[in-house]
């Protein structure tokens, strides 16, 4: 399985599944990011491996035995800059590639389904609220965590939402469908949002 993921990946390094609202990041990017003190980069940092793990977590590999009892901190990031050295990867590639790859390359990475501590959907809507922009902790998230659903859909042979329309759908079209989704009931604020975005997304662009 572990084969079939990581040649799904190689894929999805030279072709973008949903431009519409995954942004390209080269994998340059992130370990830049991940490598500095300043703390908006190592923000955007801990908000892009959070994206691509989580929907790992709580969701991909949701239930499996072999998984750890602490939740993401600082030294994932530490472990990840090593992982990079050692798994150099050019930037015609994505940054995503790079973070699933080092989630999966040990399921003992990812944290236990039940182990609290991931972004709900309340944090999520808060921080898009605020910004939103390319360079936010919101988009970072976003984007890898679309990523990861990218391969779910190849993996699965799915497709969980269709845009239609314009080929590119606008950053505030898309924070305004999920805040609506969010406040639509008052118990999704608590919902994980590596679960709640997609499922949003799912509920605004119906296939």
């Amino acid at each position: 399985m572990k084969a079939v993921i990581y040649s799904l990946m190689a894929f999805l390094c030279l072709f973008s599944i949903r431009p519409a609202f995954a942004a390209h990041v080269p994998p340059s990017a992130i370990i830049t990011a991940c490598a500095s003190d300043e703390p908006a980069e190592k923000a955007d940092c801990d908000a892009f491996l959070r994206g691509s793990l989580e929907r790992l977590q709580v969701y991909a590999l949701k239930g499996r035995i072999h998984c750890r009892a602490t939740p993401f901190d600082v030294g994932d990031i530490k472990d990840l800059l090593q992982y990079a050295s050692s798994h150099p990867m050019a930037d015609d590639g994505e940054a995503g590639a790079l973070t699933f790859n080092y989630w999966i390359d040990s399921s003992e990475r990812i944290p236990c389904d039940t182990v609290p501590g991931y972004w709900t959907m309340g944090h999520l809507v808060a921080l898009c609220s605020s910004d939103n922009s390319g360079t936010s902790p919101c988009k970072s998230y976003t984007t890898a965590l679309l990523l990861v659903v990218n391969v779910e859909e190849v993996a699965n042979k799915v497709t969980y939402f269709c845009p239609k329309g314009a080929a590119v759908r606008s950053d505030e079209e898309v924070l305004n469908y999920i805040k609506t989704w969010t406040t639509a009931d008052p118990g999704r604020a608590d919902q994980a949002a590596a679960l709640g975005y997609i499922d949003a997304l799912k509920a605004a662009y119906p296939c």
